[in-house]
């Protein structure tokens, strides 16, 4: 078996999770998922976003041009529906896409003030959690994520958010967080990227699904 690259977003959190351990501080990280990502970015929005980046003039009248007034049809064993128009979202499998789902979301980093990562539709955010204040300040990040969403029109999907409670032998955390009434799910392991990690910050997971 080889060597596997650690993902920067998984590394953050083994740097930061390592050093609390060693000092007995509890760390809480939170993985959200975006319901269906691409599929309901409004195109207007967007255009907004865009121009405020300093997108202008006919790059971004060529970017609406593409967005703007698309339709798609299935075809299955040779039979063709009829046209669909497709309101919100980025053709898929596109390479401008992903670049524009990047710069749609690219200010939720400032809306939370713990430690943020995100790759893609990928997002964590993750904190040291000694005290109920440290606790209250990471379920505000996420009551700020969801105005964040529901302002933009791009949903969280609260029930497939998960919380890792990275553990020192002697202080865990056992605070619960709340997403849009839902309270997420505490795990022991998941999957970062492709690498999944437990609340030890240990791979041995990882290691024996590759065996």
């Amino acid at each position: 078996m080889g060597l596997f690259k650690i993902p920067r977003t998984c590394w953050k959190l083994w740097t930061v999770g390592t050093e609390s351990i060693e000092e007995a501080l509890p760390v809480d990280c939170i993985y959200l998922d975006f319901s269906k990502a691409f599929d309901p970015v409004p195109h207007l929005r967007l255009s907004r976003k865009l121009h405020a980046l300093g997108i202008r003039g006919k790059i971004l009248q060529w970017i609406e041009n593409i967005l703007h007034n698309r339709r798609q049809r299935v075809c299955i064993n040779g039979q063709l529906s009829s046209w669909a128009p497709v309101s919100p979202g980025f053709p898929q499998g596109s390479v401008l896409g992903p670049l524009l789902f990047v710069c749609y979301i690219n200010d939720l980093l400032d809306t939370v003030v713990s430690g943020c990562e995100m790759f893609a539709d990928d997002t964590q955010i993750f904190g040291e959690v000694s005290t109920p204040g440290a606790a209250k300040i990471f379920q505000e990040n996420l009551d700020r994520l969801s105005a964040w969403s529901q302002k933009w029109q791009l949903r969280f999907n609260a029930s497939k958010c998960k919380v890792l409670h990275v553990a020192s032998k002697v202080n865990t955390s056992n605070h619960n967080y709340v997403m849009n009434g839902a309270t997420m799910e505490s795990v022991k392991s998941e999957k970062d990227l492709g690498v999944t990690i437990d609340n030890q910050l240990k791979f041995k997971d990882h290691v024996e699904t590759q065996l």
